[in-house]
C-alpha cells in the first residue's frame, strides 16, 4: 500500500466513524500499548501483520492462552489508524439479530430495518474482532462464512435477502484459547477462512517492559510450569501481572499477593501457589521495598 492510498484509507475510516447511525466507533489510541515484535516470527511486529493483512484482505486468527493481548492488539491497531472497531463476544446465549440486525418500531405506526454492529462493519469498513470463535454457535459462524471467505458478502435473509459486500476497508480478525472451558477445537471449514494464523505465547521481552520487578516475572514463569505440569489450572496472564503492581503500589504487597492467589479457584492450587510464592518471598520484598507480614 502506497502513502497516499494509507492516507485516504484512514481518512476513509476517520469519515465512516462519524457517519450518524453508525454503531462501531474508534477507539481511543492506547499509548501504553506495547507492539508484539515476532508476531509471525522473523522480525515483523503485529501492526505489520494487521497492515499487510488490511491491505490484501486476508483474515486473521490468533491463537494463544488468556492475557497475552490479542484483543488490545486488534483495538491498539483499530485506534492508531482511526477505524470503527466492533468485538463480537462469543457465547451461547448471543441472537442473530445482535449482530446482523432487525426491525425496530419506527415510532409512526411502522417498522424501519436497523442494522446490527457486524453488518455495520460489513457496510462502512472498521474492524471486527471476533472473540473465542471456537465458542461461536453455529447460528452465527453459517453467517459469517460467506463474509470469512473469497466472496466477503453476507445475507440478510431477515432483510429480504440482501446481500452486502464488504467494504474495502474491513479487516478481520478472530482470536482463541485452545484451554477455555466449554470451547472446542476449530473446525477446519472455517479455520482455512482465515489466511493469516499467528501462535502467540507469553513474551518476555513485553512483560519486562510492563512489569517492573523481575522477582514477579520469575515467579510467572515459576507458575507457569506448575500449570505446563499440571499442579494448577489457572494461567497467569500478562495482565495479572500488572494488575499485580498496581495493586502493590496502591494497597500494599501482602494484598497484591492474597489477590494473585485468589485467581486460583480451588484450595489444592492455592497451596501449591502459595509454596512457590513463599520461595520467591524475599525476592518480592526486596524489588518492591517491603515486607509482608507473616
Amino acid at each position: 500500500m502506497t502513502a497516499t492510498m494509507e492516507a485516504e484509507s484512514v481518512l476513509d475510516g476517520l469519515a465512516t466513524s462519524l457517519r450518524p447511525g453508525r454503531i462501531a466507533r474508534v477507539p481511543d489510541p492506547s499509548p501504553t500499548y506495547v507492539s508484539r515484535l515476532a508476531a509471525l516470527g522473523g522480525h515483523r511486529s503485529d501492526f505489520q501483520v494487521f497492515d499487510y493483512a488490511h491491505a490484501h484482505h486476508n483474515n486473521v486468527l490468533i491463537e494463544g492462552p488468556t492475557g497475552l493481548g490479542k484483543t488490545s492488539a486488534v483495538i491498539a491497531w483499530a485506534g492508531r489508524n482511526g477505524k470503527p472497531f466492533y468485538a463480537v463476544s462469543s457465547n451461547v446465549a448471543i441472537d442473530p439479530s445482535q449482530l446482523f440486525g432487525k426491525f425496530v418500531p419506527d415510532g409512526i405506526g411502522g417498522f424501519r430495518w436497523q442494522d446490527g454492529p457486524v453488518t455495520d462493519l460489513v457496510r462502512h469498513g472498521g474492524v471486527l474482532l471476533i472473540n473465542e470463535i471456537n465458542f461461536l454457535p453455529e447460528r452465527i459462524s453459517t453467517v459469517l462464512f460467506s463474509l470469512l471467505d473469497s466472496r466477503r458478502e453476507i445475507t440478510l435473509l431477515d432483510h429480504e435477502g440482501e446481500v452486502i459486500t464488504a467494504h474495502r476497508d474491513l479487516l478481520i480478525v478472530g482470536d482463541l484459547n485452545p484451554d477455555y472451558e466449554g470451547t472446542r477445537p476449530l473446525n477446519k471449514a472455517l479455520r482455512n477462512r482465515f489466511a493469516i494464523q499467528m501462535s502467540w505465547e507469553y513474551d518476555d521481552a513485553i512483560e519486562r517492559q510492563l512489569v517492573r520487578g523481575s522477582s514477579l516475572r520469575e515467579l510467572a514463569a515459576l507458575l507457569r510450569r506448575a500449570q505446563h505440569d499440571g499442579e494448577v489450572d489457572a494461567p497467569v496472564s500478562t495482565g495479572m501481572l500488572v494488575e499485580f503492581e498496581q495493586i502493590a503500589a496502591g494497597l500494599g504487597l501482602d494484598a497484591a499477593i492474597g489477590n494473585l492467589v485468589n485467581h486460583f479457584p480451588t484450595e489444592e492450587e492455592r497451596q501449591a501457589v502459595n509454596v512457590v510464592i513463599s520461595a520467591m518471598l524475599m525476592n518480592l520484598e526486596a524489588d518492591y521495598d517491603t515486607e509482608v507480614s507473616r
